[in-house]
């Protein structure tokens, strides 16, 4: 691939070396990656081959821009993949849960603005309540919210009353409170097989929503919702190694040490590797 740099043409290669980064999360989880390196090599171009280039660049743009919006919003919706994982995991959501509507909203905005006021609702019983929200469309049109948040309490108390209900009714009870007459059900999905998994199995299954959306021509509108606080760890620069075989091993020699592998990865036709780790016995 060509770039033009302060005027200069440079390509960019892949190196044979490869980085190694790794990021942790407070409760145990961890993240290893590996990715190709690469390098730029400067071109022996004149000033006129340069502004052919640059001019035959924009055309193609031109003349590909829907092929390459399409790129961006792949890109976008991969980015808002790893905002989602990273938060599922530092949130350490253990608990999967879903919001519909018996009726058919078909508003997204209206569905944004609900759960909003969901939210504010819980806080009143749950100071604590905090999760991260991906939104499906069903068949129908309809639209549906996946959340996962951390462990539920198994008893609530309602606002002014000095009872202690089951939280799972509590939490459906403001849920139809805020859909009213178009109804609607609270989920925590306690029999499904996605539910009181670690963050990581989580967050594998709210993440997938993102490229769904990009999928149905959602691309200028967020995918995801998070609410509460939440701090993301950063990633840290572990070295580099000579070739993918050794980072793979340097991965997994890692990863080992940290906990149990639950995802292996390459990617990007043997330009990246990735691990994904839980504390042993999650």
């Amino acid at each position: 691939m060509i770039e033009i740099i302060d005027n200069c043409a440079y390509e960019r290669k892949p190196a044979s070396t490869y980085t190694v980064r790794a990021t942790e999360f407070e409760n145990g989880h961890f993240e290893i990656t590996c990715t190709q390196d690469t390098y730029l090599e400067e071109q022996d171009w004149s000033q006129l081959s340069i502004d052919n280039f640059l001019v035959a660049r924009d055309r193609d743009r031109q003349e590909r821009a829907v092929e390459f919006a399409e790129k961006c919003a792949r890109s976008a919706a991969r980015r808002a993949q790893r905002k989602v994982r990273f938060t599922c995991k530092a949130m350490g959501v253990s608990t999967m849960c879903t919001l519909t509507y018996r009726a058919c909203e078909i508003d997204l905005a209206q569905v944004k603005r609900d759960l909003k006021e969901f939210n504010r609702r819980v806080l009143q019983v749950w100071p604590g309540f905090r999760f991260v929200a991906a939104f499906e469309r069903q068949e129908r049109g309809a639209w549906h919210v996946h959340f996962g948040c951390p462990s539920i309490p198994q008893m609530l108390c309602p606002r002014g009353k000095a009872i202690k209900v089951r939280s799972y009714v509590l939490l459906r009870a403001i849920w139809l409170s805020v859909t009213k007459d178009r109804g609607g059900n609270f989920d925590a999905q306690r029999r499904k097989q996605c539910a009181r998994k670690g963050p990581a199995s989580i967050a594998a299954y709210i993440s997938k929503y993102m490229l769904k959306s990009y999928g149905e021509g959602l691309r200028n509108t967020n995918r995801y919702a998070t609410y509460g606080p939440v701090e993301l760890p950063k990633s840290v620069n572990l070295g580099t190694v000579s070739d993918l075989t050794s980072a793979v091993h340097v991965c997994y020699s890692l990863g080992l040490s940290y906990g149990d592998v639950r995802t292996a990865r390459i990617l990007r036709d043997g330009a990246a590797f990735y691990l994904d780790i839980e504390p042993c016995g999650a």
